[in-house]
Formats: C-alpha cells, sequence, structure tokens
C-alpha cells in the first residue's frame, strides 16, 4: 500500500510493498512559462550566420 504526504512543495510517495520512493517537487502552473528562456547565444549565434550567408551571396551576386 502506498502512502502519500505533501511537505514544503514536494510530494513524497512511499510504497513499502514494492521498496520504491518517489519525490515530487509540487509546481503551480501559473509560476511556470509556457515555454523556456530562449538561449541567448544560440539567437545571436543565429543572427550572425544568417549575416554571413547574406554578406557571400551578395558578393557573389557582384561578381557574376
Amino acid at each position: 500500500m502506498a502512502r502519500c504526504s505533501v511537505r514544503a512543495g514536494y510530494l513524497f510517495t512511499i510504497d513499502h510493498g514494492n521498496g520504491i520512493i518517489r519525490i515530487a517537487k509540487m509546481v503551480n502552473a501559473e509560476d511556470t512559462p509556457a515555454e523556456p528562456p530562449p538561449d541567448l547565444q544560440l539567437e545571436i549565434a543565429h543572427v550572425l550566420l544568417t549575416d554571413v550567408v547574406g554578406l557571400f551571396e551578395t558578393a557573389r551576386e557582384r561578381a557574376d
């Protein structure tokens, strides 16, 4: 038989029959963002790559 308890925002479940202990952090859905925060370094790298590709395309068009 499993026994559950909540303490300090954590849910503890103990199943004595199987020797299983589960610990889960309780999260309020209103406090969590719908999507993870953006990775700033990845965003900057993407912009720089787009600029470099644009420069190469412009240089190639001028050469033709």
